[in-house]
């Protein structure tokens, strides 16, 4: 059950949802998110597609919160060999509707995939920096990622960021899959 407080009221609402209702035993892997200024619920489950494995994403948009109603959309991801072999979660969504997937645990190469459900489109953002010892898979972390916030994005180096459509060359060091090449639009 979602809990929702109005501060101008100072009133409890509470919201039921059969989303919730189907991963009572672990809601670990759900993410709360604002979705176009509504209430989401994501998920991403792994499954087969002709003898791969393949990221399903479920979204599950509270629509009217007088009557309680919920719309469910499933989006199977475009292949890629990253997503499909690493753990990723759900950080939250852009302000433009793209759902932004970040891989669990550090790593080299680490990525953070973009989602757009209306084109069906993914990108890819490779992120470096988390220094050699975080990127061994021994000593690994596990990864907090945070959707619109922004302190400053001013750096010396511009380089740090690079941004790319996924072409498969290189394997990723915690699962020695392919990864994306290095190659791709600097910003």
């Amino acid at each position: 059950m979602i809990v929702c407080f109005d501060v101008s009221s100072e009133e409890f609402k509470f919201i039921e949802s059969e989303c919730l209702d189907d991963h009572i035993e672990d809601p670990s892997g759900l993410s709360l998110v604002n979705y176009m200024g509504k209430l989401a619920v994501t998920k991403c489950n792994y499954v087969d597609v002709g003898g791969r494995r393949s990221v399903e994403l479920c979204l599950w948009v509270l629509e009217d919160v007088e009557k309680q109603e919920w719309v469910k959309y499933v989006y199977t991801l475009p292949e890629n060999e990253v997503l499909g072999s690493c753990e990723f979660s759900v950080a939250g969504v852009t302000a433009r509707g793209d759902i932004v997937l970040c891989m669990k645990y550090t790593c080299k190469p680490y990525y953070v995939f973009y989602f757009d459900p209306e084109k069906k489109t993914l990108q890819s953002v490779e992120i470096q920096g988390f220094g050699a010892k975080l990127e061994e898979v021994e000593h690994r972390g596990e990864v907090y990622a945070f959707v619109d916030y922004v302190e400053d994005l001013s750096l010396n180096d511009a380089k740090q960021f690079k941004s790319s459509i996924s072409h498969i060359k290189s394997r990723c060091y915690c699962c020695e899959t392919l990864c994306p090449d290095n190659v791709g639009d600097e910003v």
